[in-house]
Order: C-alpha cells, then structure tokens, then sequence
C-alpha cells in the first residue's frame, strides 16, 4: 500500500478510491507525494507509470534522498496513458513520486522491468 502526501496548503486531499475492481489513487495535484517502501533494487530498471487526468507536468522520482534522481514528464489524457523512464539504484529502498504540475492526474499503477 503506497504513502500518499499531500505537499500543498489548499486543504484538499488525494484519497485511494476505486471503480468496479479497479483502485487508484485520485485528486493528485501540484505538490501531492507518492511514495512506496521498499525495492530491491539492482541497477537499471525502466519505471512505467500508468496516469489519467487533465494534468500536465511532471513526476520527480526519488529514493528518499533529497534530491530526486530522475523524472517523468506527464501530458495525461482521459484514459490510462503510461509514461516511462530509466532509473538506476542500486540499494533496498524506497520510491517515492512527487507530481509537480499544473491539473489534476488519477494514478493506477506502476511497472519496474529490469534492463539487461
């Protein structure tokens, strides 16, 4: 079960809700931080995120340091769209995604394959 933060002061909360058997985080804005505990991981995976909305903007990816390693750029669209990116780590750690943007994005799921 992800963390979910919101890191914005407008009092409006994301909330994990779900539609027939499908769950997924909604009300992500400007701010709002996901995080997941914990991957092994071991070098280079390609990280698949899988958004809707009318959000357009990006996801900063972090291990819990605090600068974030990487990014994924979001132009989300009305179905579930996914967005891609390389990560490297090289540790047991967390995962956390921080949407810094404009709209508003609903998030389903995400993909860690490894890269041989």
């Amino acid at each position: 079960m992800p963390h979910i933060g919101n890191g914005t002061a407008r009092g409006k909360h994301p909330m994990i809700t779900h539609q027939k058997n499908i769950r997924y985080i909604t009300g992500i804005r400007n701010g709002v931080l996901i995080g997941f505990r914990y991957f092994a991981f071991r070098g280079p995976v390609k990280l698949t995120l899988w958004v809707r909305g009318n959000g357009k903007g990006k996801f900063l990816i972090s291990d819990g340091t605090k600068k974030h390693r990487t990014e994924i750029k979001i132009a989300a669209k009305q179905e579930w769209s996914s967005y891609a990116v390389k990560l490297t780590i090289n540790k047991t750690s967390p995962l956390y995604m921080q949407y810094k943007g404009k709209g508003q994005l609903e998030f389903l799921n995400l993909e860690l394959e490894e890269i041989k």
